[in-house]
């Protein structure tokens, strides 16, 4: 399916045939013209991350933590046993600050790993 005007499009599909991969969708952006891609799914890709947590979800999220993550967002702060940074889950403000800095951090040093 493709939506689109004369600014902005987007494509959504389906590859029966194979599995798609994190490298192949990425490619079809034009890099030049980004200043950030946020990425859901794709836990065993070897890129930064921010682990979400609800706690109504009753599942141990110690796997999803590893040296790729950056901080963890949770609705119940309290409850986790994380030394990173923990970011308040409902607080749209607070993640969206945390992401610019870290883009900015970043930047500056320019380390891209």
């Amino acid at each position: 399916m493709l939506v689109g005007d004369s600014k902005e499009w987007m494509l959504l599909g389906t590859n029966a045939k194979e599995r798609n991969t994190l490298e192949s969708m990425l490619n079809h952006f034009d890099h030049k013209e980004l200043d950030l891609i946020l990425i859901e799914g794709f836990k065993s890709e070897s890129i930064r991350n921010i682990v979400l947590h609800r706690s109504e979800v009753l599942e141990d999220i110690s796997e999803l933590v590893d040296k790729k993550t950056i901080a963890i967002a949770s609705n119940n702060i309290l409850s986790l046993h994380y030394s990173g940074p923990t970011l308040d889950l409902d607080d749209h403000v607070q993640i969206t600050n945390f992401i610019l800095k870290h883009c900015v951090n970043t930047q500056e040093t320019g380390d891209t790993g």
